[in-house]
């Protein structure tokens, strides 16, 4: 009995150390922001933030369908895809700026858009600033696909693109 209780026990101390937190947990987030900038060409300008219980707030610049404030509403649970792709980012822990070699970057040519991601929560917010023309192994095209992201749940395309 002895040797089953002991093997029983050492089977779940063997579970339990296998388990493991996620790696990159993040706060909960109440809206994540993506504000694209101009180039020196027809780039779209313009904010859009998504919260989580699926309202989208716009508000377009420059070389763009729809210029202005504009609102909608999505499917809150698009919002998880968002905080998904920040956790494996890890985007709470990225630096705060992505626009020149200081900042990592392997080359930056000219002439290329850049985003501002913007994460609040509870009162706080932290932003990651990403030029186009950044090119970092491994980060770049996750900053990509998390703007490309961001704009697919907020579905930007209705505002942004010029028919």
């Amino acid at each position: 009995m002895k040797k089953l209780f002991f093997g029983m026990s050492l089977f779940v101390l063997t579970l339990t150390g296998c388990a493991s937190a996620p790696s990159s947990a993040i706060p909960e987030i109440d809206s994540f922001q993506i504000t694209r900038g101009v180039c020196y060409g027809t780039c779209p300008a313009y904010e859009l933030e998504v919260f989580k219980d699926g309202r989208v707030r716009y508000f377009g610049s420059d070389f763009v369908e729809v210029k202005g404030a504009q609102q909608s509403k999505v499917d809150a649970a698009q919002f998880k895809r968002i905080t998904n792709q920040l956790a494996a980012l890890d985007f709470f822990n990225l630096n705060s700026s992505y626009y020149s070699e200081q900042d990592g970057c392997e080359a930056t040519p000219t002439d290329m858009p850049s985003v501002v991601f913007t994460a609040k929560t509870g009162g706080e917010k932290k932003e990651v600033g990403y030029y186009y023309g950044c090119h970092i192994k491994g980060l770049t095209d996750s900053l990509r696909k998390l703007a490309d992201l961001v704009d697919e749940v907020g579905q930007s395309q209705q505002w942004v693109v010029k028919k």
